[in-house]
This record gives structure tokens, sequence and C-alpha cells, in this order.
């Protein structure tokens, strides 16, 4: 955590190979080794006051190995990393799902509602449990593939995390089941939010939006009388857009298609048919009458493999 929020730079494969446990000894120099916890600098006019407090640090020590796989983070991925965890915290799925929006390429069209729908029927049985109770890597899988149905792929550094944060499941799940990764989360990524939160910007940019709502606010008595005119006049109009348009219009068009090719099949078998009835003589326009029917036995066959092929590809 510290790595992702405070680095934003971490090991990418942290597998129980390449974590070392070290224990201390006594005689060891860095036994009672200090670390700065907080530090407080105060400038005033030629007198510097600096103020250190220190913890000991705890006898052991964890040692990485391979340098191999590192992921980098940019600040917005880890503001929006930081906002998944905050939402969760929230147990708001709507709020979960704008988050993971965030840290994602849009592929095609997204409709985000079902989005959400879909995460939150996903969600709703993990939000309690402990790390130990949950299969973090079936669930990240179901995470990543529940995204790419909706036309989402998520950014390769996510990809890269998930991976490190995949590879150490089995070690936090063996040396505390109970854990949640929540807990240990959220306290960094309020820190996080605490340092990025510029109290002079903020104030800037509201400032900023109510002047433009003092512009706004007169007109809107116009702007309503401008809608009762429409309105009275019967000019209003209402527009209309069905949920899965686009989808529901193509599979209309495939239908109507498949409509006029089984006329156009039965209009060609029926004329095949007369010509070979009423041309036995004829052996040309028989020919061509059982050409018909080869024609029709031809996109028949074809029809029918098309058919077999989108119904076990479902």
């Amino acid at each position: 955590m510290k790595q992702v929020f405070v680095d934003n730079y971490f090991h990418a494969d942290p597998h129980p190979g390449n974590i070392l446990f070290y224990q201390l000894q006594l005689d060891d120099p860095e036994y009672n080794e200090l670390q700065p916890t907080h530090q407080f600098k105060k400038q005033l006019k030629n007198t510097s006051i600096e103020a250190t407090s220190a913890t000991t640090l705890p006898p052991y020590r964890l040692v990485y190995l391979d340098f191999g796989m590192m992921g980098r983070l940019t600040k917005n991925l880890a503001d929006g990393i930081a906002q998944i965890v905050i939402a969760l915290n929230t147990k708001d799925t709507r709020q979960i799902g704008k988050a993971v929006l965030a840290v994602c390429n849009r592929t095609g069209p997204v409709d985000e509602e079902d989005f959400y729908n879909e995460l939150g029927v996903f969600l709703t049985p993990y939000l309690n449990l402990g790390l130990g109770q949950i299969d973090l890597a079936s669930l990240l899988f179901s995470i990543v593939n529940l995204c790419r149905q909706n036309n989402l792929q998520l950014k390769s550094e996510v990809t890269l995390l998930i991976k490190a944060f995949a590879s150490l499941e089995g070690i936090v799940a063996t040396l505390d089941p109970e854990l949640s990764l929540m807990e240990v989360a959220r306290p960094f990524a309020r820190e996080y939010f605490k340092k990025q939160f510029n109290v002079k910007k903020s104030l800037e940019e509201l400032g900023f939006e109510l002047y433009q709502a003092s512009k706004v606010a007169p007109k809107i008595p116009l702007k309503f009388e401008q809608l009762l005119d429409v309105l009275t006049q019967g000019q209003g109009k209402i527009a209309f857009k069905l949920k899965d348009q686009d989808k529901l219009l193509d599979r209309l068009e495939k239908i109507v298609n498949r409509v006029i090719l089984a006329i156009i099949l039965a209009a060609l078998i029926m004329s095949s048919s007369l010509l070979v009835q009423g041309s036995a003589s004829h052996p040309a326009i028989y020919n061509i009458g059982v050409l018909g029917y080869l024609l029709a036995a031809i996109v028949v066959i074809i029809l029918i493999i098309s058919e077999l092929h989108r119904h076990f590809k479902k």
C-alpha cells in the first residue's frame, strides 16, 4: 500500500520467493534504528525552528528481491485507485462503478447504468468478507471479465497492480485469514487525499462556480417564460430513446434480411420447379431450373452452418 499510495512505484511480482523476512539480532547496528514519524519546520525571519519525532523500527525487515517487473503509477491513476478504495469503504456500488470507469479505457459503447447494476450484483457478497474468505485471483479475474463484457479495458498499470495483489494473496491469507484488505488500504487512501487536497485551489473553483451561477440565475425566469411559450404554441417535442436501441435495430435488420432472403429462396425454388416441370423437351431451360435448385440448396446450407456457428459461439 505504501508503494502504491506513497511511492507510486511498486514491485509487480511479489510472490513468496521474492520476499525475505529478516530477523535482526540484538548486536545488529540497525536493531534500535529510528524512523521519523512527524516533522515540523517553521521559518521566522532569520530564525529556523525544526522538530522531529521518531519511533523505533521493529526488529525485523522485509527484503524484496528481483526487480525485473516493476510498475509506475501516474498521479491520475493513483487518484483513481484511491477513489476505488474509498468507494469500496462506503459500499456504494455506483461510486465504486464510477471509480472503476476512471481507470479503464473504453473499447466501444458503454452502457454505464448496466455496468453499475452488474457490478453491484457481483460485488454485494464480497463487501463484508475478510481477505482469507475470498479467492482473490478468481475475484480479480471476474472483475476484469465484467469490464471486458462492457467494452472496458483496465489500463495496463492497473492490470500489473492487480497481478501484484494476486501474488500477495496467498502470503497474506496464510499469515492472517481474517485481515481485511480495505482496512489496510483505507488509511493510506485517506492520507493520500489529505496530501493531494489543495484548499486554495478548491476555494478558487468554488468561487468560479458561484460566479457562473450568479450570471445564470437572473436568466432563469426568461428561460421559463420561453418554455411556456413553446408549450402553449404546441411546438414542444419529446424525444424518447429505447434502451439498447442500436442493438435492437441491428437485430431487427437481421430479421428483416432473413425474411427477404426466405422470400427470394421460395420464389427461386418455385420458379425452378416450373422450369423443370414444363421444359422436359428443352434441355437448356431444364438446366437453368436445376441450377436454381442447386443455388437454393447452397444458400440453405450456408444459413444452417451460420446459425449453428452462432449458436455454439454463444
